[in-house]
């Protein structure tokens, strides 16, 4: 098993050791710790780690290789984070490639934009953070700001829409509203919110489904249903003969108390 990490601060490569040993559950001598251009190493290792230095916002790049187990991923990041009293980045998910994690020594974390340079004439990987969702201490120079776009690339089932014989756009417009219905009623996932303009987006696709055959209606007004259940009545939408843009999220999950 595989795991990239990001470090940004100094390494002490025994404390590292010590923390990898911990989270294999093997002792130190079955973890191998040694820099990139390193040939002669002890590959049967239960872990092996192979460090690089990383310019920009970054400072080392720790390759991972768990032979005898396999841990997670958020674990391993926050462990090393203790263990060397440093802030670690991990990829939060494939896409977009921009989205990470940054995991705290105290164990708290927050979303990470961060991209990677494009210098031809680097031999050396350059990452720059972009942004982060939440303050960190250590640096104080990158800007705190939302981050929506892995609430985009973060898909949520939707069987009522599979089950249905649609064609573009339909179909689209269909699973887009049943998408966030249930990102709705699960919490609004991946991260606890939704961008109002995202909202927007829904309504917009529910408008396309207002000409929809009759026959898929008893599946729309399932979902329609659970739509009226999760919100409330705008005050003074009496004059909007779209019922569904006469509701909103109750709670609404975007910042701020408007609702439009």
């Amino acid at each position: 098993m595989s795991i990239y990490l990001y470090v940004i601060g100094a390494i002490n490569f025994a404390q590292l050791r010590t923390a990898l040993a911990a989270v294999a559950g093997v002792p130190e001598a079955e973890v191998d710790v040694r820099a990139g251009d390193v040939v002669d190493r002890y590959w049967e290792a239960a872990v092996l780690c192979t460090y690089e230095p990383v310019l920009g916002d970054v400072t080392w790049c720790l390759d991972l290789y768990f032979s005898r187990s396999e841990p997670d991923e958020a674990q391993v990041a926050a462990k090393v984070a203790a263990t060397l009293d440093v802030p670690v980045l991990y990829d939060a998910q494939s896409f977009p490639p921009s989205a990470d994690w940054l995991v705290l020594p105290d164990g708290s974390r927050t979303r990470a934009r961060v991209y990677e340079g494009d210098d031809p004439d680097l031999d050396i990987m350059e990452l720059t953070i972009d942004a982060v969702e939440k303050p960190v201490p250590t640096l104080p120079h990158v800007r705190v700001a939302a981050q929506p776009e892995v609430i985009k690339e973060h898909r949520m089932p939707t069987p009522v829409t599979d089950d249905l014989d649609l064609v573009p756009p339909l179909r689209y417009a269909f699973g887009g509203w049943e998408s966030m219905v249930a990102r709705m009623t699960a919490g609004w996932p991946p991260d606890g919110w939704y961008p109002r303009d995202y909202f927007e987006d829904d309504l917009a696709a529910r408008d396309e489904l207002a000409g929809l055959p009759d026959r898929f209606t008893p599946a729309l007004d399932r979902i329609d249903q659970v739509y009226r259940a999760a919100t409330s009545e705008l005050p003074d939408s009496a004059g909007e003969p779209r019922w569904w843009r006469r509701r909103v999220p109750d709670p609404l999950p975007w910042p701020g108390d408007a609702a439009r």
